[in-house]
């Protein structure tokens, strides 16, 4: 009986010391385009052109997500990966880029108020782009504070806004010059929970193991002692 008490309870603490692990999800974007300052947006156009041309033009880009699979999670980190392509083409050596919640759904037609929206509102991260003009965009990697977790898991679709903030208004400062691509980005996302519980089967619990594995050893000493 004692043995019966000592091997349960290393089971219990194998079990208790051996919680549920982490996993990470790679979600491309569905959707993704421009919005310019006067409200300007082509339909159908996967481009992210990003910047200002030094003669007044002003775009900021938009990155629609997919995140229906993510029902439930609970997010430990997460990040955006905008893809290597386009061209550099900024007279100036680095650029910051920011990225923004959005609450304007980015569609089709005239909006200056989704070019205001992806640039304002919470700002979920930026990192600073180096790079020479007309050089190859790099892949770039932004880093999403924990205020987007819950905005991730809050609907079916989650928009993000990219602008850079390092604008002068004489000469071009653009990212992804000529980026016609889709997904341009991709979101990576570690969670703790399983993906949308309601679609997998339920682990059994803690307890229900330890109980299966108490009568197994109970059998297997019953065997023994015939």
């Amino acid at each position: 009986m004692k043995k019966i008490f000592k091997h349960t309870l290393m089971i219990f603490l194998i079990i208790g010391l051996n919680p549920a692990q982490s996993a990470m999800i790679t979600l491309d974007a569905i959707d993704n385009g421009w919005y310019a300052q006067n409200g300007a947006h082509p339909n159908n156009s996967a481009s992210t052109w990003t910047g200002t041309d030094g003669n007044g033009l002003f775009r900021n880009s938009f990155y629609s997500f997919d995140v229906s699979s993510l029902a439930n999670a609970s997010i430990t980190s997460a990040e955006i990966v905008f893809v290597a392509s386009g061209v550099y083409r900024s007279q100036d050596d680095s650029e910051t880029l920011q990225v923004w919640d959005v609450s304007t759904m980015p569609g089709n037609g005239f909006s200056s108020t989704v070019y205001d929206d992806l640039m304002s509102g919470v700002l979920y991260g930026q990192v600073d782009v180096n790079g020479k003009f007309k050089q190859a965009m790099p892949e770039i990697t932004v880093e999403l504070s924990s205020l987007s977790f819950s905005d991730i898991v809050d609907g079916d679709i989650f928009n993000l806004g990219a602008a850079i903030s390092t604008l002068s208004t004489d000469k071009q400062q653009v990212l992804w010059w000529g980026s016609e691509i889709l997904p341009a980005a991709q979101l990576l996302v570690n969670f703790d929970e399983q993906v949308n519980q309601a679609n997998t089967v339920s682990a059994p619990s803690n307890l229900a193991i330890l109980g299966l594995m108490v009568m197994g050893i109970c059998g297997s000493r019953r065997r023994k002692n015939k």
